[in-house]
């Protein structure tokens, strides 16, 4: 690299820091975002249920005992949580909660900028389409909403790879894969990018999904040639090696564990009224932090001021028979996108009378598919700027741009500073338990608010728990005539009861689905109940570590070839 281009390279650099400052400029304030309907304190709760239970030697984690004060809750089963073991660790070393998880927000955003800019490198090869893809991406409205109001930490966890599959779907269809590399290439890429977003987010791949469905039908002469095809299949089996980690339990329980989220895909999802209107795509200006300004007493989920503007050239050039299929691609893809998150898409009439539509309608908002069409709409912005041809023109563009992405995020900065009820959690003790959204992995038919937080047993026994550390519990018991033992602990598979000559007593549910065990006969001694992963989990485990391992060696190989 000569002089000229290592210096743009620090540009960028210091560009990239810029916009990531600017991104996250409300992270200066004291404490954070946190009124009451948002996701910050369940979160919260989950950083600290990783830490409690790396504290007691636990790992990987899949129930995490601290909620619902100890009965537990397998939310590590059903939701990718990888990226908060970065904050649980810093939990542990003493930071406080609130503090951990402002240094993971920053962390986020830069890591979220620089994939962005690379990806849109791979792209469109050029510096400034690329970087001002990436600023427009970090900071569009939707993804500072996520941020900030929502605190929808797994939704802006999984728009980090959003950019990276948008690239490799970029490759996939325009480099010449007739050569093994290649494939290969594209094919680790796709694979990483779904990683991270099934690690992060089930909801946001249900959704991109349905957007590569999109786009494999759109180019469907492309896609069923033999190289794409041999590219989607590697792809998708080194996803799936990669992942078994984390699918193998959550279908396991989602199966077998008779959840809440099960009976609830069973019924139609009327979400459509949750759909945006005009007006809301419109709403740039309001205070996103206002429950009800301007926008019918709900949030802003707009796409932003520069997205749209993008979208509105990008469809001019197109009507101008402009050939770049970047554009073309782009602006039916982007224009599908926020017709399914609008309120102007039958979603209710569909639920009701397809299977398929109702399981698409599990996505709870419409306004999810703003995620996937912001990345879409930050590549049309690139494609915008590549297709000006006048330089000075390009460069006003460009300009104009950067000003108005620096002002919306001041705007937005001096909203916060306003209207932000804000929160400053520091001790385990500070958060609630129950704070758990919609209870999706609760048992069906618990009622949480039943439970006693005591062993209880029957006859003239006596029993105490003598130990606790996790989701193990060590009781002491005697009895004369036998009992039924019913522990505080909610019945997830991967739980046993043993006594200490290592018999193994079988479970049966509770009215509240607990533990409880029955003992005939006299008892005298200690019963240990224990979560242990079934074999087949650990063997998925070691399959998606041989997995990754293999996979960097491969990128390497390839980086280096």
């Amino acid at each position: 690299m000569n002089k000229r281009e290592s210096a743009r390279e620090n540009h960028i650099r210091a560009g990239l820091g810029i916009v990531v400052l600017l991104v996250s400029l409300p992270m200066i304030l004291p404490g954070i975002e946190g009124r009451f309907g948002q996701d910050l304190g369940f979160h919260l709760m989950r950083i600290e249920g990783l830490a409690a239970e790396l504290q007691n030697g636990v790992f990987p984690i899949k129930i995490e005992s601290l909620w619902m004060e100890g009965y537990g809750y397998p939310v590590s089963v059903y939701y990718g949580d990888f990226l908060l073991y970065f904050p649980a660790i810093l939990r542990l070393l003493g930071v406080p909660v609130i503090v951990a998880y402002k240094i993971f927000v920053l962390i986020v955003n830069l890591l979220s900028g620089w994939i962005a800019y690379k990806s849109f490198l791979t792209v469109f090869q050029k510096r400034d389409a690329a970087f001002v893809s990436m600023a427009a991406y970090i900071s569009s409205a939707y993804r500072m909403t996520n941020l900030y109001v929502r605190a929808a930490v797994g939704e802006y966890c999984a728009m980090m790879f959003l950019p990276l599959i948008m690239a490799a779907v970029y490759l996939l269809y325009t480099e010449d894969l007739s050569e093994k590399k290649a494939r290969v290439r594209t094919a680790l890429l796709l694979a990483l990018g779904m990683s991270g977003v099934i690690g992060t987010h089930i909801l946001t791949t249900e959704l991109l999904m349905v957007v590569l469905v999109m786009v494999a039908l759109l180019l469907w002469k492309k896609t069923f040639s033999a190289p794409v095809l041999k590219t989607y299949l590697r792809a998708a089996f080194t996803t799936v090696v990669l992942n078994l980690y984390f699918i193998v339990p959550f279908l396991h329980y989602y199966l077998l564990g008779d959840a809440n989220i099960r009976h609830k895909v069973g019924e139609a999802q009327k979400i459509q009224s949750n759909g945006i209107t005009i007006r809301r795509y419109l709403a740039i200006f309001d205070d996103p932090f206002l429950r009800g300004a301007g926008s019918g007493e709900r949030i802003v989920v707009t796409p932003g001021l520069v997205l749209l503007c993008a979208l509105f050239v990008a469809v001019a050039f197109v009507l101008l028979k402009k050939k770049d299929v970047r554009l073309r691609v782009g602006v039916l893809l982007s224009l599908t996108l926020l017709f399914l998150a609008s309120s102007y898409f039958p979603w209710d009439w569909a639920a009701e009378r397809s299977r398929a539509v109702n399981m698409l309608a599990q996505i709870q908002f419409p306004w999810r598919y703003i995620g996937p069409a912001t990345v879409l709409l930050s590549m049309l912005l690139g494609a915008v700027i590549i297709n000006v041809q006048s330089l000075r023109k390009k460069q006003i563009m460009v300009t104009a741009a950067l000003c108005m992405i620096g002002g919306m995020c001041v705007v937005f900065f001096g909203f916060y500073q306003r209207s932000a009820q804000r929160v400053d959690y520091t001790e385990r003790a500070e958060l609630d338990t129950y704070d758990m959204g919609f209870i999706e992995y609760l048992p069906y038919g618990v009622d949480r608010d039943a439970f006693s937080h005591r062993l209880e047993y029957t006859g003239s026994t006596q029993a105490r728990i003598s130990q606790r550390r996790g989701t193990n519990m060590t009781v002491s018991c005697y009895t004369e005539e036998g009992t039924t033992l019913t522990f505080p602990l909610i019945h997830y598979i991967g739980y046993q009861v043993r006594d200490e000559q290592g018999k193994v007593y079988p479970i049966i549910d509770s009215d509240q689905r607990l533990i409880q065990v029955v003992i005939d006969g006299r008892f005298d001694g200690n019963l240990y109940v224990t979560f242990r992963q079934p074999w087949f989990w650990i063997a998925a485990e070691c399959i998606s570590a041989a997995g990754f391992a293999a996979t960097f060696w491969e990128i390497r190989r390839v980086r280096r070839s």
